[in-house]
């Protein structure tokens, strides 16, 4: 469920050309952008980004095979 606060990130990142999914990085954005709007002078916060649509498929190619127990 999107509400409206996330719609609204989400809306503000695509103006940007910042990618966001609406399920985790949506909704981190929303509560960054709620915190930057009530954030005190001279204070600086950051929005780590770490969705990624990169192919890992290469360098998980000769990656050891994970142990039954973890999986």
């Amino acid at each position: 469920v999107v509400d409206g606060a996330t719609r609204e990130a989400l809306r503000r990142a695509d103006k940007s050309d910042l990618v966001l999914d609406p399920t985790y990085t949506g909704k981190a954005f929303a509560a960054f952008l709620n915190a930057a709007s009530s954030r005190r002078l001279g204070r600086r916060l950051l929005f780590w980004n770490t969705l990624s649509s990169a192919n890992l498929g290469p360098l998980l190619e000769h990656a050891p095979e994970i142990p039954a127990d973890f999986r």
